[in-house]
């Protein structure tokens, strides 16, 4: 739809991409609440944010020293939502989805693998990366029900990975 709307108004990469991470947000909460899936909007496990933390800022040091990531700061702004949406998406609606149907297992394989084909626009080796980070993040996702906290180490991996350094 977004590019049926390019022919008559171009967007330039920020609003193209704000307005993906918008409409991503939008279905993905559409369908949780559709399936009335809860993701994890609780405490449980909030004491394991500063690990988090530094889960993120190490990934993202380490996504650096290993590949050459274009830096873009107006990405600062829409980081939030695109996380966010990506954490309701992956986490909240398709690795609970198949964790219901399939269990565990083949729910952490299948998000985190998902996320790697959809990362695959920075090229193979990067998206076996994200692949690695993410079914790590869903392992936390899977011990914690926390969907804040898994927020807060995509966030930060994410911010040092594309933004800072």
């Amino acid at each position: 739809m977004l590019r049926i709307f390019e022919i008559f108004i171009p967007f330039n990469f920020f609003w193209r991409t704000l307005i993906f991470y918008y409409l991503l947000f939008f279905l993905a909460n559409f369908y949780l609440f559709k399936f009335k899936i809860n993701p994890g909007y609780t405490k449980k496990f909030i004491f394991l944010l500063p690990l988090g933390i530094l889960f993120g800022i190490s990934t993202g040091f380490l996504g650096n020293y290993f590949f050459e990531i274009t830096k873009n700061s107006s990405l600062l702004f829409i980081f939030p939502i695109m996380v966010f949406a990506e954490e309701l998406l992956f986490r909240g609606l398709i690795q609970n989805l198949i964790k219901k149907s399939y269990g565990r297992f083949l729910a952490i394989i299948f998000a985190a693998l998902i996320y790697g084909i959809f990362c695959m626009g920075f090229g193979f080796k990067i998206a076996v990366f994200f692949f690695a980070i993410n079914f790590m993040i869903c392992l936390v996702y899977d011990f914690s029900e926390n969907i804040f906290l898994t927020f807060v180490i995509n966030l930060i991996f994410n911010l040092f990975l594309f933004v800072l350094i």
